[in-house]
């Protein structure tokens, strides 16, 4: 019985995890999960690397066209989340990637409202799913894999909530 509690134990586990047997169904992220996962490749720029990243996560806003109300909305949210992250927001990199170069307008607007944001000429990746938003706020790992993507219809708690969520979970960045 000694032997058979433990082993008996694992042998459950592996027979749940290998066979997808009596898995939980909820999940506890609140952005939408990348299944593949993307790579910063696929937003098509030239200069937005893992080496960009520098063992950073990173906070991607990335608008379809021009930075409209919705992009300046999310780059609100996400400058929020960052500064509640209070001494983790060190290990956060926040970026503004878009397909057109900023006006002088909405450069004075970073200017003044978005200290540290990186602008970065790209596109929009093409997913498989999801809403058909002009503007998405992607979460990167340090190395440089895209793993969670939200739209308009999140809020900066959830966003919040799941950045502190991986910030605690992680070694690495």
């Amino acid at each position: 019985m000694i032997f058979l509690i433990p082993f008996g134990g694992v042998a459950l586990a592996a027979w749940m995890y290998f066979g997808g047997q009596f898995l939980p169904e909820g999940r506890n992220h609140k952005g939408n999960l990348l299944s593949p996962t993307l790579t910063l490749e696929a937003f098509q720029a030239a200069n937005l690397n893992a080496d960009v990243l520098d063992g950073k996560w990173g906070i991607l806003v990335v608008a379809d066209g021009e930075c409209g109300e919705t992009c300046k909305n999310s780059l609100y949210l996400t400058r929020q989340a960052h500064i509640a992250l209070n001494r983790n927001s060190t290990r956060m990199s926040r970026f503004l990637v878009s397909d057109t170069a900023p006006q002088p307008e909405l450069q004075t607007f970073i200017d003044a409202e978005h200290d540290g944001l990186t602008v970065v000429k790209g596109a929009m990746p093409s997913l498989s799913h999801g809403s058909e938003g002009s503007v998405r706020i992607f979460l990167t790992d340090p190395l440089g894999n895209v793993m969670l993507w939200y739209n308009e219809e999140h809020t900066g708690k959830q966003i919040l909530k799941d950045m502190e969520k991986l910030l605690k979970t992680s070694r690495i960045g």
